[in-house]
């Protein structure tokens, strides 16, 4: 009984192999009217980025980014969408154009969204736009980038983070991180482990955690302190 069984299980195998490697062609489509998938046509799809959900969890906003392989250049937009009438109500919150890279955006209010972008500014800075109109506007104006944007509306406070050097400001880093920069040598010395990470060199400065007071009164959103 026992060799009966096994015969039985290699029987229902050699069915089974016989199936994947002779398949139908019915089980297929037309080919011919289909193009291949391919790396070129993989990096020129549009991507979308993490969303950031309304106060009154209404809207979704996220970043579209797409990659143009001739320039070499990549450019990212936010688009909104009404999640209470579904995807077909996504719309460009923010205009898709070459060399523009609107990113991380978070909500202030029901009509208002910060995000981080450059737009012409000294580094990567906080702007805001309006759901309503779409108006933008420039919220800071560091020279030295910032990233990782949260708002709290109980605090009334924008908190971020941006790259520092021990016991210097931001503005402060920027100057330091020049003088490096032109200096005739680029060479490092590492006092401690680990020296690198991923295609970077670990260096002296560091990112730091910094908020800043805003007020938002009357649709008005401004910086009212310092870092």
């Amino acid at each position: 009984m026992k060799f009966l069984g096994i015969f039985f299980i290699t029987s229902l195998a050699h069915l089974g192999l016989a199936d994947v490697f002779n398949p139908s062609p019915s089980q297929f489509p037309d080919w011919n009217k289909y193009t291949k998938f391919n790396p070129e046509i993989y990096i020129q799809l549009k991507r979308i980025g993490s969303p950031a959900l309304s106060p009154n969890k209404k809207q979704v906003v996220y970043p579209q980014s797409k990659y143009n392989k001739t320039d070499n250049t990549n450019k990212r937009n936010l688009r909104w969408v009404d999640i209470t009438k579904g995807f077909s109500s996504a719309i460009d919150l923010t205009s898709f154009t070459d060399n523009q890279n609107d990113n991380q955006p978070i909500w202030i209010d029901d009509s208002t969204v910060a995000f981080l972008a450059v737009r012409g500014s000294q580094a990567l800075n906080v702007f805001t736009v309006s759901t309503v109109d779409g108006k933008v506007s420039q919220l800071t104006n560091f020279t030295s980038s910032v990233s990782n944007i949260v708002y709290s509306k109980e605090a009334g406070r924008l908190a971020f983070t941006a790259s520092v050097y021990k016991g210097m400001t931001m503005d402060q880093s920027v100057v330091e991180r020049d003088r490096i920069a032109n200096l005739p040598s680029s060479g490092v010395v590492h006092k401690k482990l680990f020296v690198r990470h991923w295609n970077e060199w670990i260096l002296d400065d560091r990112n730091q955690l910094f908020t800043i007071p805003i007020s938002n009164t009357y649709n008005s959103i401004k910086v009212t302190g310092d870092p």
